[in-house]
């Protein structure tokens, strides 16, 4: 679609860096990915932990005495 020798080249940089930009937000939205995934396996391993302390009679957090 350029018709000047500048425009064409103007049109490939920008390729270029949409190439560039796409690949790099791959990267980033993957590693967001596996962590929302190892929060997700953490947060479920708290929640079965809390969930089963309610029915045990245990209390899920360990809260100090103090003295009264």
């Amino acid at each position: 679609m350029a018709k000047l020798a500048h425009t064409s080249e103007s049109v490939i940089n920008i390729g270029l860096i949409v190439l560039n930009l796409d690949t790099w937000l791959r990267e980033v939205l993957l590693a967001l990915q596996l962590e929302f995934q190892n929060f997700g396996s953490w947060l479920g391993k708290v929640l079965r932990a809390f969930w089963s302390s309610m029915f045990s009679g245990q209390s899920p957090l360990k809260t100090p005495s103090h003295p009264t």
